[in-house]
């Protein structure tokens, strides 16, 4: 079964509420350094959107695979959605897989649209009070504060249950994943 890309923006905007609504933003430093988010996702292109729908939903399809094999899926050939198709606006791709995090990118292919990436992080034990509900992973999506060809930089790994995007770049949401067994 496809989810519709309404859909799965609609579900990212909920989940950004809910997390937004029980959660505080960190307060210690963490690896990268922090950016002020300026940008809000009603902020994005139509194009735009539709870029952080998908890596919403990848997201989400990484912690399900987390959840199921403890580790992150390489390549998204397992994704239940399916990997989301390169088009004339976006290309997407799995960056880095690492045992503690998965690097995801949204490069936009026209000068007048934003770059955005993904994360999912696997929480140091120390940082996993601070996260909603005890969590041990997250996700979060970054995107570039002006148009770019380059998506935000990989943020390095998470100390902190809430890692800021880096510099140039502005939050679209932490995301966790839900307590539902599939």
């Amino acid at each position: 079964m496809k989810i519709s890309p309404v859909l799965c923006l609609l579900i990212s905007i909920g989940v950004v509420a809910l997390h937004t609504a029980c959660a505080q933003p960190p307060d210690r430093a963490t690896n990268q350094p922090a950016s002020k988010s300026t940008l809000r996702p009603q902020d994005l292109s139509a194009s735009e959107s539709q870029a952080l729908s998908n890596l919403a939903a990848m997201v989400n399809e990484q912690f399900t695979i987390y959840s199921l094999q403890t580790q992150f899926s390489p390549t998204g050939r397992d994704f239940r959605g399916g990997f989301p198709a390169s088009n004339q606006d976006y290309s997407y791709q799995i960056v880095q897989v690492t045992s503690t995090k998965v690097y995801m990118t949204a490069t936009a292919q026209q000068p007048n649209l934003r770059s955005l990436s993904a994360q999912v992080f696997v929480l140091p034990a120390a940082s996993r009070p601070q996260a909603y509900q005890n969590s041990p992973i997250n996700g979060s999506i970054c995107v570039t504060n002006v148009p770019s060809q380059l998506p935000p930089a990989d943020p390095g790994e998470a100390i902190v249950a809430e890692p800021p995007c880096p510099n140039g770049s502005s939050s679209m949401g932490v995301f966790y994943p839900s307590n539902r067994k599939e």
